[in-house]
């Protein structure tokens, strides 16, 4: 049978039961923990998968991916397998280094195309030897070679792709999924990067750019067509370095003003026990996506929603598909967090126009 191991937001070895049932499903010794906030605790040259996502939806951070498959990969002698959640993070922080082959990129990455402003289509990227290795059509024969530590996987493009796709495509998705190299040359096209400063890729007007999506869209015939893998991946780098430089300017005026109304609210947030090895901590330093979560000391989270909305600000109250581990774990008390997801498209004046709505609430500050 299989050990399934946790690696936790805070150092605790603490007993939980089960949300299903009355056991107990932390089983830990002091030399093989099945709960840790250390991940080279809990992996040895045994373990064969290490899921992880890539971000929180929640706290905000954004996963050292790089740093988590260089670790894994080495401590099981390259048998180990990473699989990696991009849902929340690849709308945001989504690298080309993500595609490469190698020890610091993951084995699988998993994505949600309509995350990505394209069409209800899951994408499920895989190494070429992580695909051929759970393809039944192919042929597969342990390697001779003492330097190679993974199964020498022998097969035709063409029987891998027969393998997992078995049923008949969805066209439509799949042409709107192409389309998405075009909304990226339209994002790219807002700015050259390099050659204007980031204070001029957002005004503070009704716009997040200069220019329209629609005048872009018109104007799209002007734009050349990408040629070749190279240029699409400096189309998509570009509208990348746009996006998160938008998104990062939003998501610190709205994150300074909620910082400023402590105690009376509580961010919710990584606390920075979560790490990798006991001198190499979890996330990417200094970044996060550009959502926060928060509680607030006296207004049920609901309320505060029910009064955004009323507003004409929609935001959202709930567990966000966590678990009740997460909960436990930063003592979380109210029944959810408000939460508020902000993207390219949106603009300063529309943060503004929140702040001044949570301004509006009875009892907001002690004040």
């Amino acid at each position: 049978g299989c050990q399934v191991k946790w690696w936790t937001l805070t150092d605790t070895n603490e007993t939980h039961p089960d949300e299903n049932n009355n056991s107990n499903t932390n089983v830990s010794t002091p030399s093989s923990p099945s709960e840790s906030s250390l991940l080279s605790e809990l992996v040895t040259d045994r373990t064969r998968i290490v899921a992880v996502s890539h971000a929180s939806n929640i706290l905000g951070g954004i996963r050292d991916i790089a740093s988590v498959c260089s670790f894994v990969h080495a401590a099981t002698n390259g048998y180990g397998r990473v699989v990696v959640d991009g849902v929340a993070a690849a709308p945001h922080w989504l690298s080309k280094s993500v595609f490469l082959d190698g020890t610091t990129s993951p084995d699988w990455y998993v994505v949600s195309l309509h995350k990505m402003y394209g069409p209800h289509l899951g994408c499920l990227l895989g190494k070429r030897d992580a695909a051929a290795e759970l393809s039944p059509a192919t042929s597969i024969s342990t390697s001779s070679s003492s330097s190679s530590s993974r199964k020498d996987v022998a097969a035709t493009t063409l029987e891998i792709y027969k393998s997992w796709e078995l049923g008949t495509a969805n066209y439509e998705a799949c042409a709107g999924a192409c389309a998405l190299e075009e909304y990226f040359r339209i994002l790219s096209n807002h700015v050259s990067v390099g050659e204007r400063s980031h204070s001029d890729w957002q005004p503070t007007n009704e716009r997040t750019g200069e220019s329209s999506i629609d005048d872009d869209y018109r104007q799209r015939e002007a734009v050349p067509p990408t040629e070749g893998n190279g240029e699409v991946s400096s189309t998509v780098d570009a509208a990348r370095t746009w996006i998160r430089t938008v998104e990062d300017r939003l998501i610190r005026r709205l994150l300074g003003y909620l910082r400023n109304c402590a105690p009376d609210v509580r961010i919710i947030e990584d606390v920075k026990e979560m790490k990798i090895t006991p001198t190499q901590h979890s996330n990417v330093e200094n970044t996060r996506l550009p959502i926060v979560s928060f509680v607030h000391a006296r207004i049920p989270s609901r309320d505060i929603v029910q009064h955004c909305r009323k507003n004409g600000i929609i935001c959202r109250s709930c567990k966000f598909l966590s678990t009740e581990r997460l909960w436990r774990e930063l003592s979380i008390e109210d029944e959810g967090v408000v939460r508020f997801s902000l993207a390219h498209y949106n603009t300063l004046d529309e943060v503004d126009r929140t702040i001044r709505a949570l301004e509006s609430l009875d009892d907001w500050t002690m004040l």
